[in-house]
């Protein structure tokens, strides 16, 4: 038997200086440029080299697509690499690999412990080699990659992962239901998000070191590294000075669950569509969908892919 928990997917509708943002998309609209139908429900995407990754955990798939045209350039089904691995989940990349949080529990496979909830995967893009590691306790929610490592959070639980062999190099307990994850060089932040708080911790010594209210968010929020940390809330994204955890800027939105950063570009999926904040603070619909839009945003190098659940498809936008 197996349960998969499904991924909790972005949407946003922002204001910008406090200022509802009108209903018609503004100058420099971005159009549809290529779409992809996809064979399901898609978790969270992530670029990595000149491609876009894709997983789709009911089919326990993990699709490669060309970057620019959504040409598609693998299929890896994933109990090929282990029998005992089924669905998928949100996906993060850096440097040649791809990781995978999947929120999956097997209970009627003597082969595993019975208390196994989920596995978190690394795949090489170059062999797409995939690595699983089973795991108990909390099941995986969401990973994130940078500079201090691999974390995988998921229920009250945040796991540091090795990132050449993908094992599990420490757990911790963190008493409160977590969201989503961002890594930077010197701090992990990890989302509370019915806390309304935003937890740094210190990846050498894996302790909390600060915590900063930032209002509460029904999801699992969202949380995006540029030159300030993005965060989703009910009421609104914020700006965190990741230096000093100073807030420093924010933003009235409307239920905001997925932001990308992109140099000094911010970029921030609503069901209504695609939207831009500016450094300023200001926010504006560049891109407008034609129904009601459930899934994630991801932007590199000028290039949007957005996700969306309902109509189950990759889209590049663009002008």
């Amino acid at each position: 038997m197996v349960r998969a928990a499904g991924a909790v997917l972005a949407v946003v509708a922002v204001l910008g200086s406090g200022t509802a943002v009108g209903g018609g998309a503004t100058a420099d609209p971005l159009r549809s440029l290529v779409t992809v139908p996809l064979p399901g429900e898609p978790a969270n995407p992530a670029f990595e080299g000149r491609s876009v990754w894709v997983s789709i955990p009911a089919e326990a798939l993990v699709l490669r697509l060309d970057a620019r045209s959504g040409r598609r350039l693998a299929r890896i089904k994933v109990t090929r690499a282990d029998h005992r691995a089924f669905g998928g989940g949100p996906l993060a990349a850096r440097r040649g690999t791809v990781w995978i949080a999947a929120a999956v529990h097997v209970d009627d496979d003597p082969s595993l412990p019975p208390s196994n909830s989920g596995w978190i995967g690394r795949l090489d893009t170059q062999t797409l080699r995939l690595r699983v590691t089973f795991v108990t306790g909390d099941a995986p929610a969401a990973v994130a990659v940078g500079p201090a490592g691999v974390w995988v959070s998921g229920g009250r639980t945040l796991r540091q992962v090795d990132p050449r062999t993908g094992r599990i190099v420490a757990t911790l307990s963190l008493g409160r239901l977590l969201g989503d994850i961002a890594v930077g060089t010197d701090a992990v932040w990890v989302a509370a998000p019915h806390a309304g708080r935003l937890l740094r911790i210190d990846p050498r010594t894996r302790r909390v070191v600060r915590e900063l209210r930032v209002g509460r968010t029904s999801g699992s929020g969202s949380l995006t590294l540029g030159s300030l940390l993005w965060a989703a809330t009910d009421r609104g994204v914020v700006g965190v000075d990741p230096r000093t955890g100073v807030l420093v800027r924010r933003v009235a939105v409307q239920r905001p669950q997925s932001i990308a950063v992109d140099g000094r570009d911010v970029w921030v999926y609503a069901p209504t569509g695609l939207y831009y904040v500016t450094a300023g603070g200001t926010a504006s619909r560049k891109f407008a969908a034609a129904a009601p839009a459930f899934g994630a945003v991801v932007a590199r190098g000028g290039t949007i892919w957005l996700s969306d659940g309902v109509t189950q498809t990759l889209q590049r936008v663009g002008r």
